[in-house]
């Protein structure tokens, strides 16, 4: 038998004990872990990642939320060592799936000498889920690749767990100087892969962010479902950060969503949301207005003639009728007469306010399927509505027998949650509450001012989630894509292969036959019948590409509002493009604008790189527009502008007092397009239009009309509305989409089920469903101090190219004046 000596005996004694120590911190962690689930997320999750090479230091901060859209990334760079000039350095940073599809941006940075800094803020698109992991850091300077500093991994933002972003959970960020106990909040979402409610599992989807640490530019913001922050925070962040407050400003007037807590019971300050976040809306169709305080003194123009009326209509229009419940076409008051309501909250809507809404219970619906089934059996999932999270109708609109308490608890909380229109965005007001960590009756408050469901249960409208307020989908097939194609992209020529088959076969069979044999040149045929394949081959390829052309051509469908009284534009834009050769620079935009791209699985290669070069614009210069494709963008801008029309009254006294003549205003195109159509509701109700042209910088009077007329003009402005709306192209079918590529289904995360996304539900769809209604009358009933017009191309909407030449396209326009 061997004997250890002493020496191995002390050796085996060092292990056991480190292998005690190792299960022992093993232990703890998992139980700190537990508890972190049940707490809150750091208000730094993973703090900033250095790199240190060839002389320069980097330093990444991405602390923000996981989601879709573009994430700002803040790169400190400085030299180290001994060093007197500049130097310039581009930074390329590339994201890669298991799929082969990579995003890169391109950034350049001039790194001062030491010991000073430079620091760039680069936003870096998220079209792809990180279930892989991280970006690669690429450094070049003079072309020349920098060995020591390339070759590291990014991560952003940095990981909290092993989860991708998820389009089942709202993308949320908390904007504190100090962390928040979001645990009430976690515990409502079920766990990404288990599906397990009820578990604290903290959301990958949202963060706590110090003010000082915010982007100042707004399109940083795209990935986000809702902010939340208190009013002391909200007033300080509009003094000490006015950049940072103005992006988070814009951001919520192009359709964001942000969560004001920490009034009193009695919602004193409340007028602090007006005067910081965006006055009362008064515009047309409901769109609320701009970001700053209307001119004082000026005539309300919520004012309205009467009630739009009612019916049953198609899902689009159906979307609309959700918005009665926002603002009517007489600019975000709730539909109806002058109610309680309106006189007591100041054109703020509650859930009380809204018929046939009851709250829903945590175990009734999570995510969009039963419980009860997630937890009895995962793999069988029951759905049983089509969307998440939300406040569902009963039968009869009352609370069923046994639920008094419950019942109750949502009406206190119902009370204390407030919400009315900014722009196309929502501002959610709570007072009398603590929302941090807060009840589950308050939260659920909260997301039904969100989204709400009216009529028979079916959900009209989905503010609380990015794919279906986008109306796109970054994880799943968008359905919707080919309703929105160039106009004839893909046709097959049938008739015209057929008659050239024909043709063909007779040529190259027995005429060229009958011909040669009849020159005893028969031998010569092994020539001809290859050399004829080839010129027919050469020849329908020159025909494809004649008929197809090599030019670059789009389709847009856009919705633009300005709010002239604080010169504001909010512009969303749907353009589909297709090239016949691509633009050699690929596409440029500006950086106030962002690029979002509708993919299709059948219209993409299994390999695709999206290369975005950063400078003073957007460049999108590989990957985003390839030839002979199609591709489809979705553009949103929200930006200062002093485009508008100028209207003043023509003639201000009536011939007589009993012969009043008609009103009439002077009407000047400042919009830099030409008007096609134009309707105009004056400060006094009166309205006008205009059935020809109004070229750029023309001026034209114009007469009121009486109702009769109006009724005609609005239903000419409905037609042309209407006249390109998007459908399926003729003898289309979901096999037919093959012809553009390969069809295969890659972009779902494992263990994730997704709501179906529709175009219909978007906030773009939205607006032109209610204008179709609104107009469709009668009667036809404008805000006053209102205009909607179709131009030739809206002021807002940017192209990637001058190359384009435009076709079937809708511009829609909207203002406040």
């Amino acid at each position: 038998m061997l004997i250890p000596s002493p020496d191995d005996a002390k050796s085996a004694m060092q292990r056991r004990v480190g292998l005690v120590a190792v299960v022992a911190a093993l232990v703890a962690s998992v139980a700190l872990a537990g508890r972190a689930y049940a707490q809150v997320l750091p208000i730094q999750a993973m703090g900033a990642q250095t790199v240190r090479g060839d002389g320069i230091d980097l330093r990444f901060d991405a602390n923000w939320v996981e989601g879709p859209g573009y994430v700002p990334v803040t790169i400190t760079a400085g030299q180290f060592g001994p060093s007197r000039s500049d130097r310039q350095i581009v930074i390329e940073l590339q994201h890669s799936t298991a799929y082969d599809r990579r995003t890169v941006v391109r950034q350049e940075i001039v790194v001062p000498p030491s010991p000073q800094t430079t620091t760039v803020c680069v936003p870096m698109p998220r079209w792809v889920s990180d279930y892989m992991g991280q970006h690669e850091l690429t450094v070049y300077e003079n072309g020349r690749r920098l060995r020591k500093l390339s070759g590291s991994y990014i991560s952003i933002p940095p990981r909290v767990n092993t989860s991708s972003f998820n389009e089942r959970f709202p993308s949320m960020l908390f904007i504190s100087e100090t962390a928040v106990d979001s645990s009430t909040l976690s515990t409502m979402f079920p766990d990404s892969w288990s599906g397990v409610s009820g578990a604290g599992v903290p959301l990958s989807t949202s963060q706590t962010v110090a003010p000082s640490r915010l982007p100042v530019e707004w399109i940083d913001y795209t990935c986000l479902d809702l902010i939340v922050i208190s009013r002391k925070q909200l007033e300080s962040l509009s003094q000490q950060q006015p950049q940072a407050w103005d992006a988070v400003q814009r951001w919520v007037l192009a359709g964001g969503n942000i969560v004001v807590h920490g009034f009193p019971a009695d919602w004193d300050g409340l007028a602090v949301i007006d005067e910081l976040v965006a006055p009362p809306p008064s515009s047309v169709l409901g769109v609320g207005s701009g970001l700053r305080a209307p001119n004082p003194g000026r005539p309300n123009a919520n004012d309205t003639r009467g009630e739009r009326s009612d019916g049953n209509d198609t899902e689009a229009n159906n979307a609309e009728n959700n918005d009665a419940a926002d603002g009517n076409a007489a600019g975000g008051e709730p539909q109806g007469d002058d109610s309680e309501a309106d006189a007591s909250h100041g054109g703020w809507v509650t859930l009380n306010d809204v018929e046939d809404v009851r709250p829903l219970r945590d175990e009734e619906l999570v995510d969009g399927y039963d419980l009860r089934t997630w937890q009895s059996n995962t793999s069988q999932r029951t759905p049983i509505v089509q969307y998440s999270v939300r406040v569902v109708p009963s039968d009869d609109g009352e609370a069923e027998p046994g639920d008094a308490e419950f019942k109750a608890r949502e009406d206190d909380a119902r009370r204390n949650v407030r919400w009315r229109l900014a722009g196309l965005g929502r501002i959610v007001a709570v007072a009398d509450t603590e929302l941090f960590p807060g009840g589950r009756p308050i939260w659920r408050a909260i997301i039904g001012s969100l989204e709400r469901s009216v009529r028979g249960g079916r959900i009209v409208e989905d503010r609380w989630h990015w794919h279906q307020r986008m109306g796109v989908s970054l994880l799943q097939d968008n359905p919707s894509f080919w309703e929105f194609l160039v106009p004839g992209v893909g046709h097959a020529l049938v008739t015209e292969f057929q008659v050239l088959i024909t043709l063909f076969v007779l040529v190259i069979g027995p005429l060229n036959y009958f011909f040669l044999r009849r020159r005893n040149k028969l031998h010569l045929i092994i020539f001809t019948t290859p050399l004829s394949a080839a010129v027919v081959t050469v020849a329908l390829m020159a025909w494809g590409l004649v008929a197809d052309g090599i030019s670059t051509r789009v389709r847009a469908r856009s919705f633009t509002h300005i709010d002239q009284r604080d010169g504001t534009a909010v512009c969303w834009s749907r353009q589909s493009y297709y090239a016949g050769i691509a633009p050699a620079g690929g596409l440029v935009f500006p950086r106030d604008v962002a690029v979002i791209p509708i993919r299709v699985a059948d219209a993409e290669s299994s390999s695709i790189e999206w290369l975005t070069v950063w400078d003073d614009a957007q460049r999108l210069e590989s990957g985003w527009l390839p030839s002979r494709t199609p591709t489809q963008l979705l553009a949103i801008r929200s930006r200062p502008t002093a485009a508008g029309l100028t209207i003043v009254p023509a003639r201000t006294d009536a011939p007589s007092e009993t012969d009043a003549a008609p009103a009439s205003i002077m009407v000047t195109n400042r919009l830099g397009t030409r008007i096609q159509r134009l309707i105009i509701t004056d400060l006094d109700g009166n309205d006008y239009a205009i059935d020809e042209p109004l070229e750029p910088g023309q001026v034209r009077t114009l007469t009121q009309l009486d109702d009769d007329n109006f009724v005609l003009a609005a239903q000419a402005f409905r037609g042309l509305l209407t006249q390109h709306r998007p459908r399926r192209p003729e003898g289309f079918t979901k096999d037919s989409s093959g012809v553009f590529g390969s069809s295969s289904r890659r972009w779902y995360s494992y263990g994730a089920e997704y709501d179906t996304v529709s175009a219909d539900r978007s906030l773009l769809e939205r607006q032109f469903a209610i204008a179709e209604r609104t107009l469709a009358g009668p009667p036809v009933n404008l805000a006053a101090g209102s205009y909607m017009a179709i131009v030739e191309r809206s002021p807002e909407v940017v192209f990637g190219t001058d190359q384009a030449e435009e076709e079937a396209s809708t511009h829609f326009v909207t203002g406040a004046w």
